[in-house]
């Protein structure tokens, strides 16, 4: 995966509290990975999510993250993953 600059980084915010991102753990990547396979993790509203994430990004109160799929960050309030599914 390759990883968004800091500068950019910085500048990313969850769309519906503007609270920070950080990157989430490999360990926890590779979790939610797993449930994903096996069809056990839904977004926020309802969908489940689809395809493999290459990497996550978590709300800095660590209560919703958003998925990187392709390198490509899905920052849809309504796409949100909520990390106590995890």
């Amino acid at each position: 995966m390759k990883k968004l600059s800091k500068d950019i980084l910085e500048l990313l915010v969850c769309p519906k509290t503007k609270l920070p991102l950080r990157y989430a753990s490999q360990q926890r990547l590779r979790q939610t990975n797993r449930l994903v396979k096996n069809n056990a993790l839904s977004f926020v509203n309802g969908s489940a999510v689809k395809g493999n994430l290459t990497g996550l990004l978590i709300r800095s109160d660590d209560a919703i993250a958003y998925g990187i799929f392709e390198d490509i960050p899905n920052l849809l309030a309504h796409e949100g993953i909520a990390l106590n599914k995890i």
